[in-house]
């Protein structure tokens, strides 16, 4: 929950990265990712707070990299 933490959002993104290996199966597989608010456009400070203070509209960027035992890999990016 709210990860990967507050960061002033005009100078850095901060990114979170996960090991899926377990996860990926023979044949076609799927990422799914859940956006909310948090620090970026959620409500901040007192007497009801401030909504959108860094910006307004959520986005995600992900990558996908696979390595494979003989040494090749894939990379795959969405947003």
């Amino acid at each position: 929950m709210l990860a990967p933490g507050w960061t002033v959002y005009d100078r850095r993104l901060r990114y979170q990265t996960f090991d899926v290996m377990g996860m990926l199966c023979a044949g076609r597989n799927a990422i799914g990712a859940i956006l909310a608010d948090g620090w970026y456009r959620g409500r901040i400070g007192f007497g009801g707070g401030r909504r959108n203070i860094w910006g307004e509209h959520l986005a995600l960027l992900a990558q996908l990299e696979i390595f494979y035992e003989d040494g090749s890999s894939e990379t795959h990016r969405d947003r």
